[in-house]
């Protein structure tokens, strides 16, 4: 395992797809902390400075399912489209929603 997350593989870097399970798992750890909104489920040590491809795959992109998570249509991460009650809030609920919690 490489600092970065990923996976190296006869000197290549085999990156991890970013998946609503794998999601789910690091959203419920980002909600629990404190200044959710300063963190991002999908970047290393939950760092939204830390871009999401550093440990995994574009495709599907983090971003988007991280969006896709809470039917957030834009192009934003959620807490800067919805502010932090909002944003906070939808995660919860999809987190029950789709049986995570």
């Amino acid at each position: 395992m490489s600092r970065n997350g990923g996976i190296d593989i006869g000197g290549k870097l085999m990156k991890k797809e970013y998946t609503e399970k794998v999601h789910a798992e690091r959203l419920i750890k980002t909600l629990e902390k404190k200044g959710t909104c300063g963190r991002c489920p999908a970047a290393r040590q939950y760092n939204k400075e830390n871009s999401p491809y550093e440990m995994w795959e574009y495709s599907p992109s983090p971003c988007r399912v991280c969006r896709g998570f809470i039917k957030l249509p834009l192009l934003s991460c959620p807490c800067g489209a919805l502010g932090p009650e909002e944003a906070t809030k939808r995660s919860w609920i999809a987190l029950e929603e789709k049986g995570r919690i």
